[in-house]
């Protein structure tokens, strides 16, 4: 028998922590009215919060000015999470429509500088008051944001900081065959939503299901549940009066709320972006997943920058180059990618006949094998004389 002794034990997972999912890390600008104290939230300014209380601490209430954006962080962080990462900023909605707000202002540079490039999903929304201009089934100022958000999201691909924005589809008329066929656009980073708990796009909803989920989940994933137990176009309409026509919003390239015979809640139908079926990055899925490659790629190349690379006599790369090169972004892609399942697999190839001499520069190929989505199953039922002639 031991000697006496006294064993304590500590307990654990008690604080409510959770694991930081760097790929789900969201922002969200929003229309709103500064607060009477410069040390809360201001115009133009970024904060990054953790939860509600302290979006609420900003001055960001339920009942106050700032209600519009209270009801998106707060759906938010009912599906995040207290814990989870959130950059918010506000922009003067009666001051700056949604092109002017996504513009290359001081407000967007300091956002980025602030949040140094962490966040990797940008959701935008105002609220409109009054009577607004409408064109092609929504308030035409969402309309002719899309365009300012994919550029900025191409800016931020420059300088390997890759970005998708959700744009809020306030104002839909109802008129679903009016609405703007986004199929035949090319705004792969840039996706709309059209549908929320109220009237209102619930953008924060959809935030919330990208910060708690792997990089290459769709919001759509019908085993994580449902986002919401009511659910409403932008024009106040429940979403069943249109059921005969969601195949009809979809293929125009939007996102919506919907149910499911037998299942309680509401759903995504999708996570497409303002872009065509054939384009490669028609998802934002698809956009995330080749975003967290290329930071991952750029982090491990980065440190071979300037660096000196032998050839043979024959003036090619010399193979021990080429091979360590080569496992580099293989090991780092398998680490932090395959192993999690969030590609199938990759290629790494490096053509050793390169005029490295002549032109300083040194080619790397890498092809990206993702993983695959069931988004449509189809099962065929019928009677059979006898189970074991399958012919039948």
């Amino acid at each position: 028998m031991a000697q006496p002794n006294i064993k304590i034990n500590l307990s654990n997972n008690a604080l409510g922590k959770i694991a930081l999912n760097e790929d789900g890390i969201c922002g969200l600008l929003v229309s709103g009215y500064p607060s009477l104290d410069l040390a809360k939230i201001q115009i133009g300014k970024p904060f990054v919060i953790y939860s509600l209380a302290q979006a609420e601490a900003l001055d960001i209430t339920s009942t106050g000015l700032n209600a519009f954006a209270h009801k998106q962080i707060s759906d938010f962080y009912s599906v995040a999470k207290t814990g989870s990462e959130l950059w918010i900023m506000l922009f003067d909605g009666e001051e700056q429509t949604l092109s002017q707000a996504l513009g290359t202002s001081e407000a967007m540079t300091q956002f980025f500088a602030d949040s140094k490039g962490r966040v990797k999903t940008l959701g935008v929304l105002k609220e409109f008051e009054g009577t607004e201009v409408v064109s092609d089934g929504l308030i035409s100022e969402v309309h002719s944001a899309v365009s300012p958000a994919q550029a900025l999201c191409d800016a931020q691909k420059e300088i390997k900081q890759p970005l998708t924005i959700v744009l809020g589809g306030s104002g839909f008329t109802s008129n679903v065959s009016a609405l703007k066929n986004y199929k035949t656009e090319n705004f792969s980073s840039v996706a709309m939503l059209i549908a929320g708990k109220t009237s209102t796009p619930a953008v924060g909803l959809l935030l919330g299901r990208i910060a708690k989920s792997p990089v290459q989940r769709k919001i759509s994933r019908v085993k994580d549940g449902s986002v919401c137990d009511v659910a409403y176009f932008s024009d106040g309409s429940a979403v069943e009066t249109k059921a005969d026509m969601w195949d009809l919003i979809h293929d125009k390239g939007y996102i919506f709320l919907k149910s499911f015979p037998g299942k309680a809640g509401y759903f995504f139908n999708d996570d497409q972006t303002l872009c065509a079926d054939t384009n490669d990055y028609n998802s934002l899925t698809a956009s995330g997943v080749i975003g967290k490659v290329l930071r991952i790629v750029y982090k491990t190349l980065i440190e071979e920058l300037s660096d000196e690379i032998y050839l043979e006599e024959s003036g090619v790369i010399h193979p021990a180059i080429i091979k360590s090169w080569e496992a580099m972004v293989t090991r780092a892609l398998n680490l932090q990618m395959v192993a999690t399942g969030e590609i199938s697999g990759h290629l790494v190839y490096i053509d050793p006949d390169q005029d490295v001499l002549g032109n300083s520069k040194l080619e790397v190929s890498l092809k990206v094998l993702p993983v695959g989505y069931s988004k449509y199953i189809e099962v065929e039922i019928g009677y059979t004389t006898s189970l074991t002639n399958t012919t039948n």
